[in-house]
């Protein structure tokens, strides 16, 4: 019993490390877009490595921690590769693999209110793909696929929440919401019309929802 309260203490004080270094790196990155370009570089990434670390203290023991820890580790190349505006494609692949990593962690099944969750996300892409596919270009099947992955992934977490209201399916389900707002944003951006503070609200919630999903292999 002490070892295995000894153990919740350092998982815990562990987590609050890398939660402060997280916030205090994500600052740095967001604010040293476009300012100091080098300084970017660096920190984007580290961030999601600090992230990363996060969902490996849960040991990864079982196929839900594993499954948060790959996705992760995805994003992270997709986060490289988007810091070079010529591999952006591999960063929408990179993201791609993770979104479906992450949808088979959250796959609990289909409830009876699954319509009621399915319709207003099929709404909201309908309503994505008006905005960007004039934008698009040669990307519009890729990112077709994309919205599609993304919103596959919303819908499991929260039919997870549905079949499992606790802790960490508040936060898998929460950080998916946010996922989705920051890939839309970026979405905006890039192929509808750039606008300012688009990175810092693209970056923020990104953070945010990488972090919540890590934080919920701790439960």
């Amino acid at each position: 019993m002490i070892a295995a309260n000894n153990l919740l203490f350092f998982e815990l004080r562990m987590w609050i490390i890398l939660t402060i270094l997280g916030l205090t790196s994500a600052f740095i990155a967001i604010y040293s877009y476009k300012k100091y370009t080098q300084v970017f570089f660096i920190f984007k990434p580290l961030t999601t490595i600090l992230i990363i670390a996060i969902a490996g203290l849960s040991g990864l023991d079982n196929s839900y921690s594993l499954a948060i820890f790959i996705g992760l580790i995805f994003s992270l190349f997709g986060d490289i590769f988007l810091v070079f505006k010529s591999k952006f494609i591999w960063g929408l692949i990179s993201f791609l693999i993770a979104h479906i990593v992450y949808t088979k962690a959250f796959y609990s099944g289909f409830s009876g209110l699954g319509i009621f969750i399915a319709l207003p996300l099929l709404i909201y892409a309908v309503i994505m793909l008006f905005q960007l596919w004039s934008g698009a270009g040669k990307l519009k099947i890729p990112i077709l696929i994309y919205i599609s992955a993304i919103l596959l992934m919303t819908y499991q977490s929260a039919e997870m929440f549905l079949a499992f209201k606790q802790m960490s399916t508040i936060l898998a389900f929460v950080g998916a919401l946010f996922f989705t707002f920051s890939d839309s944003v970026l979405a905006i951006n890039r192929f509808k019309k750039e606008f300012k503070g688009a990175q810092v609200l693209t970056l923020s919630s990104y953070y945010l929802a990488q972090w919540m999903i890590a934080s919920s292999t701790l439960y």
